[in-house]
Formats: structure tokens, sequence, C-alpha cells
């Protein structure tokens, strides 16, 4: 039986030992952080019209952090008090709520113009993922709105093998999901997937031993070829209602 994903990140000291252990300078999950910054940073010059921006599932506040200057007002939202502990020292602006809202909506209020969830819904069991897409369609603001999370590990990319463990040994811990599989998450929930972008090719076995040069110069020629996008290590998604 899949573990509940609220349990996982709320154990004491955690926070610290998430950003140390994920997203110090030299790490694999950093050097994708960069490319995941850099699509953000477009996507808010897009769609923000600097009004209300909630991080749902902000974990230690490094996206919350990134962005809430884009906004009026902004809000990061998480079940962790250890990991909102960390992000409270990241942030300048943003007011911090610590529950569960797929249980409790009520400890958020009003309509947000822009959602941001990254690094949930891939690790989030069905049920959950489908409870927090109903809150977040519920709490945007109207058809203008923009929803944008990411699934760090697409089924289809150089982390292959890791599918192919699993369906030969079953030893394979890592969830993984393909773009139509995304996309069947998503349809239930009054959502259009408006835009998509990848980010990175080289999965971390290849950071791990190939030379920093090396595996920089591969990613930048891999990056320039549009019709590798759907072999993308991770997808950032942009949603908006239906309408």
């Amino acid at each position: 039986m899949q573990r509940d994903y609220r349990e996982s990140h709320t154990s004491e000291g955690y926070g610290k030992f998430y950003d140390n252990e994920l997203f110090s300078e030299g790490k694999f999950d950093y050097e994708m952080w960069v490319k995941e910054r850099a699509i953000l940073k477009e996507l808010t010059k897009k769609y923000t019209n600097r009004g209300r921006y909630m991080d749902f599932a902000c974990g230690t506040g490094r996206v919350l952090s990134f962005l809430e200057d884009n906004f009026n007002e902004a809000l990061g939202l998480d079940i962790s008090k250890d990991m909102l502990s960390v992000a409270q020292k990241k942030i300048t602006k943003a007011s911090l709520v610590c529950g569960d809202v797929t249980e409790n909506p009520a400890l958020v209020n009003g309509k947000f113009d822009c959602i941001t969830s990254f690094r949930f819904f891939l690790n989030a069991q069905d049920e959950l993922r489908h409870k927090a897409l109903d809150f977040i369609g519920d709490k945007l603001r109207d058809d203008n709105s923009v929803f944008i999370f990411n699934i760090h590990g697409n089924k289809f990319s150089t982390r292959w093998f890791l599918v192919i463990f699993d369906k030969i040994f079953n030893i394979s811990k890592q969830n993984q999901m393909s773009i139509n599989e995304i996309k069947a998450m998503i349809k239930p929930h009054g959502l259009d997937i408006v835009e998509y972008h990848g980010a990175g090719f080289l999965y971390k076995i290849f950071y791990k031993y190939m030379p920093s040069i090396l595996w920089h110069f591969f990613e930048n020629i891999f990056e320039k070829i549009s019709f590798l996008k759907p072999f993308s290590l991770y997808f950032i998604f942009v949603c908006k209602k239906k309408s």
C-alpha cells in the first residue's frame, strides 16, 4: 500500500535536510532548478497581472521566494511545520499557512490569479492528487488565472531504465508519469493545459559520472532541439479553467 504523501515531509529537521540534500549547489536537483527557474521567469512575465499568488505545498519556499515579488500578495501553503520554518527564512513578503486544505479548505480564503505547485503531484497518491486539484481549481479567480505545476519524473525520458527495472524486478521506488497520464489527471477538474515546457534531458546518473562541462554541453544542445521536448526529464505545465 502506498504511504500517505501527507506524512512524508513532516518530521523534525526534514526541511533543512531536504534543501541540503537536494538543492545545494553542485547537486543534480539544483541544476534542474536552475532550468525551471528560467522557465518560471518567462511564464510570470507572460501571465502575471501582479494579483494574488499561492504556492500549494510550498515546502521550504524555493518557488515561493523566487516568485513572490511578481505579485501584490503571496501565500505559501504546506502541511509541514518544519518545512515552513525553513521557508520563513527565505521569504520577504509572503504569508505562510500550515494545514491540510484537502481536508479543511477554509484554511485559505479568497481566490488567486496564479497558483503554483512543484514536486507534489508526481509523488502524491491518486486520491490526494484529485483532492488537491479540486481545491486548486476552486481557488483560481477566473478564466485568466493560471495554475502552473511541474512533474519531476517523465516516464519517457532518460529515466527509462527505472521503468524497465520496475517492470522486470519491481524494485524501482521512484514514481514516474507520462504526458498522457498527466492529461488524464487534470481532465476531471475543469482545467485545460494551455502550454507545457520541458527541462533537462540527461538524468542524474549521467550528471554523477560525466564531467560537469560535458553534461552541460549536451544539455545545451538537446534544449535547442524542439522535437525532443516530450522526452524531457521534467515538465512544467500551465493550466487555465475551461471556458
